[in-house]
């Protein structure tokens, strides 16, 4: 369910407007029922960008959140897939939930290329 840390609405009041367009996907395919449960989740979920907005609101304002459209598509394939809602909810959270985040410090391990990159790609792997 939507909700936002301090319990604030947000500017002009994105939480309680229901969106029912997504730009830049593709419904053409879905029946009724699948397109109101995934304008449900877009409208309820929150933006994977970790702002107090609902994923939907986050779509339709275009380029604040390069992840909202991605994010928007996950959904669909769950809708597609077959999932309920409180499924879609949980899978939803487990891969764009912003907490769900980890920075691993790679310290004094063997490393290749600049310490400052941008990226740092971490390998885990046993040589048992």
């Amino acid at each position: 369910m939507l909700s936002a840390a301090c319990g604030s609405p947000g500017p002009q009041s994105p939480r309680s407007e229901r969106l029912h367009e997504a730009p830049g996907i593709d419904l053409s395919d879905l029946t009724r029922d699948e397109r109101r449960l995934f304008f449900e989740v877009l409208n309820e979920e929150l933006d994977p960008c970790g702002e107090a907005f609902s994923l939907a609101y986050s779509l339709a304002r275009k380029k604040t959140c390069a992840k909202a459209g991605p994010a928007a598509k996950f959904v669909l394939r769950q809708v597609v897939a077959g999932y309920g809602r409180d499924e879609i909810g949980d899978r939803y959270l487990a891969r764009w939930s912003p907490a769900e985040a980890v920075t691993i410090e790679p310290g004094a391990s063997p490393a290749k290329g600049p310490a400052e990159a941008r990226i740092t790609v971490v390998v885990f792997s046993d040589f048992q």
